[in-house]
């Protein structure tokens, strides 16, 4: 650990700052840094006062980034455990660091914690973190540059996905404060497509049918629209024309599609379980 990194982590972690002052030489040890600089350091004017400035500078950028997940925890101990697990990750203000948040949130509540957040209703605590997390990733994969291939394949900004209960709508809920609203537990695969767009970058949810997400899933890039549809098991003319629906959405890329004279109805709607986005 440099000195640097030393000082970012005591600053945004209240424990490690008073296993640093109350035995600065265990700490140097036990960190692989000089016992001089963390007995100077612990000893600063002011190191007190700027560590409560950071870790609530921090604390209110990840509340900001993963309401949902905070919200549906309920108790104020289980607040302070996630918060605990995930204050000491990455540039909390980047999408990347955002994602290192939610990549803690998750261990804190897998089966493999140490200790268990206390919390009514677990499972549904998991899939808000996985939600919120997904949607960061998306808003960071959404300024890929990567090849289109000539098959047809979900577009950049566009991710498939599946949670075991409307997490969408949950979620929109839950931050109007319509505590009842989060259901007896899970109710079976609820699959959406999280679709980044705007600047600034904002994610929209769109729950699908199980027959589009299917089709939408074989969308890999590797297969043919015959083949995609076949995957799906839909007839082979009404995967072309979804696909061709999809492609002037801009929810899939495929340089060799045919766009209809007249267009059907839409073969995407929003969700109205998130009409305010992500």
């Amino acid at each position: 650990m440099t000195v640097q990194q030393m000082l970012a982590e005591i600053l945004a972690s209240e424990p490690l700052l008073a296993e640093a002052r109350a035995d600065p030489e265990a700490f140097a040890r036990a960190h692989d840094v000089d016992a001089d600089t963390v007995r100077r350091l612990v000893a600063s004017p002011g190191l007190y006062t700027s560590a409560s400035i950071v870790r609530a500078a921090r604390a209110g950028r990840i509340l900001a980034a993963y309401p949902g997940t905070f919200a549906v925890v309920g108790s104020a101990a289980g607040r302070a455990a996630l918060m605990s697990a995930a204050i000491t990750a990455g540039c909390v203000s980047t999408l990347s660091g955002l994602g290192e948040v939610g990549e803690r949130l998750a261990h804190s509540v897998s089966a493999d914690a140490p200790r268990q957040v206390p919390v009514a209703d677990l499972g549904l605590l998991r899939e808000m973190i996985r939600y919120e997390t997904a949607c960061h990733r998306l808003r960071l994969s959404a300024r890929s540059t990567a090849d289109v291939p000539e098959m047809p394949a979900l577009a950049p900004g566009v991710l498939l996905t599946s949670f075991d209960r409307p997490i969408a709508a949950i979620r929109r809920h839950v931050l109007e404060g319509d505590q009842g609203s989060e259901g007896a537990g899970p109710v079976g695969p609820s699959h959406y497509l999280l679709r980044s767009v705007g600047d600034p970058v904002r994610v929209l949810a769109h729950r699908l049918a199980p027959l589009l997400a299917a089709l939408l899933s074989a969308c890999d890039g590797r297969r043919e629209a015959g083949l995609v549809a076949a995957e799906a098991g839909v007839p082979a003319e009404t995967g072309f024309r979804s696909l061709c629906r999809l492609e002037e959405q801009g929810v899939i890329t495929w340089p060799g599609a045919a766009h209809q004279t007249v267009k059907p109805a839409s073969a995407l709607t929003r969700d109205p379980g998130d009409r305010k986005g992500a």
